[in-house]
């Protein structure tokens, strides 16, 4: 079962769609003119503001696109687009694929005050069935006591492996290859714990 986290806050799926927003309109080339990514920037958080956000601050500058705000109850969010960093193995859950290569510039995490969600995309010249075999095996040996599902349709496999008590989903989705590159994407949403 597949889950949606429909707890995010708007101001949360705001600052997702604007952040996309902002990479088409200025900050996907890496515009250089300072003040036409300052006025992008400025032009987001007015609107993240006016759409419920106490506060938001975002950073076009770093060459990747962060958004942090902060809603009208306090709870902080944070929206990272095109920052390879900001996901890690340890964090994902899982290895990345040996030898893949990271779509850097679709690398996304969103967090907030509930919950972690993180998208890594991958692609490798390996055959998918390659792929899918790699990750079927490494979702299985984690599988006890949670759900896994294999679905495979027209060459494309998605595989899930969800943990309702746990709080966690994690999806692998391998694709046939486009321009000879295997597409892969990985999937993270867990829930945070209660303090």
């Amino acid at each position: 079962m597949i889950r949606r986290h429909s707890s995010l806050s708007a101001a949360t799926l705001t600052i997702a769609g604007l952040s996309a927003a902002c990479l088409t309109l200025g900050g996907c080339e890496k515009a250089t003119e300072a003040a036409s990514q300052k006025a992008a920037e400025k032009m987001i958080e007015a609107s993240l503001e006016k759409n419920g956000a106490a506060s938001a601050k975002v950073d076009l500058a770093t060459g990747h696109t962060r958004v942090t705000s902060v809603d009208k109850d306090g709870k902080p969010s944070t929206f990272e687009l095109g920052n390879p960093a900001a996901v890690t193995e340890a964090e994902l859950g899982l290895p990345f694929y040996p030898g893949a290569s990271v779509d850097k510039e679709h690398v996304g995490r969103m967090e907030d005050a509930e919950h972690t969600a993180i998208v890594l995309p991958l692609k490798t010249t390996d055959a998918p069935e390659k792929v899918a075999a790699f990750y079927r095996e490494k979702l299985k040996a984690m599988s006890e006591g949670r759900e896994f599902v294999d679905l495979s349709h027209d060459g494309d496999v998605t595989l899930v492996l969800a943990d309702q008590k746990g709080g966690t989903d994690l999806s692998v989705s391998v694709s046939p290859p486009k321009g000879g590159l295997a597409e892969i994407l990985i999937t993270a949403n867990k829930r945070k714990k209660a303090s």
